[in-house]
Formats: C-alpha cells, sequence, structure tokens
C-alpha cells in the first residue's frame, strides 16, 4: 500500500522571515498538522529539500524523539517541506486518515514503542513503517470508519472550546469578585 516513502530533509536551523515552509517535528499532532508557528527556511535551500517537500493526502510521521506520531497533509500543508525526524509515505488503494488513525490509535503506539531503535533517543525506520500490519476493510468501510472518528473528534472539540469558555468566564467573575467586591 506505500507507493513512496522518503526522510525529511537534514537542514541547520537558519530561519527566515519568508521562503520555504518548514514543518518541523513540534508541528505534527496526531492527525492533525499544527501550524501556527510555522518557520521558513531560505529559498538557496531548495536543492536540499526538494526531494523533502509534502502533497496533499501524503503521510507525514515522527520518527525521532516522540515517535509515531501521524498526521495526512491537507490542503494548507501541501508543498511545505519536512525535517529529517519525520518520514513521508504516499498510499495507494486505501484511506490515508484511516492509516493515521490507526498509528496514532493504542495498537499504534504500542508497535513503534516495541519497534523503535536506540536507548536515549529512540527512532523508528522505513522498514519498521513498512511492516507494520493494520487490518485493511473495503475502501468504503473506511471512509466510514474516518467519517465516525473526524465526528468524534469535532465533537471532542467543541465540547473542549465550551468548557475553556466556561473556565474563562468562571476566572474573569472571580477576579471581578476579588478586585471589586461585588459577589
Amino acid at each position: 500500500y506505500i507507493k513512496d516513502i522518503s526522510y525529511g530533509a537534514s537542514v541547520d536551523n537558519c530561519y527566515t522571515d519568508s521562503g520555504i515552509p518548514f514543518l518541523r517535528i513540534k508541528d505534527l499532532k496526531p492527525n492533525e498538522i499544527y501550524s501556527q508557528e510555522i518557520v521558513f527556511l531560505p529559498i538557496e535551500l531548495e536543492k536540499d529539500v526538494l526531494t523533502s517537500r509534502v502533497s496533499i493526502d501524503d503521510v507525514l510521521i515522527t520518527r525521532s524523539g516522540t515517535i509515531g506520531v501521524c498526521s495526512v497533509v491537507d490542503e494548507a500543508h501541501d508543498g511545505f517541506a519536512f525535517g529529517s525526524f519525520m518520514i513521508k509515505f504516499s498510499l495507494v488503494n486505501i484511506v490515508p486518515q484511516y492509516v493515521s488513525y490507526i498509528i496514532n490509535s493504542f495498537i499504534g503506539k504500542v508497535y513503534f514503542e516495541r519497534n523503535k531503535i536506540g536507548a536515549i533517543q529512540g527512532n523508528i525506520t522505513i522498514p519498521v513503517i513498512k511492516s507494520l500490519q493494520i487490518p485493511i476493510p473495503e475502501i468504503e468501510k473506511q471512509i466510514k470508519i474516518v467519517e465516525s472518528i473526524d465526528c468524534i473528534r469535532q465533537q471532542a472539540k467543541k465540547y473542549s472550546q465550551e468548557a475553556q469558555e466556561a473556565v474563562d468566564l468562571a476566572n474573569a467573575q472571580v477576579e471581578k469578585i476579588l478586585l471589586g467586591g461585588n459577589s
């Protein structure tokens, strides 16, 4: 099911205000790319990152440090370069989001923890990713699974946001009481 697989670019941390958008390990969250703090590489490094660019539906996975965190590249991150602490792979005949959900599940975490190399800073390798075995139902079933999980994640985000708003309101009321003496 893996069409292409490769390590990211090994470049110095010479970030600029503009240039080549560059994904680092901290930008990858389970099933999501967090791009609030994206950095840029100088245009002069284009040759160095030429083979380390992502496209929509590519799968990125952290390979060093916090291993096995996985996300699918969305439209907002199409064309970004990615660093050497990640591995990118492209899939055929399988839904990339389905694979990402499995990799980020408890089963995926246990698999990568058992198959990492190195004691102090664990790493996973391309052969480890290639040997991961997952259940592969028909494409229609994969899509339904992804839709169900997406729905649950959206509800969880909504509830989390509502809870944060309630905490913020309570904090504001407490501050008002403490500063203003009103109850």
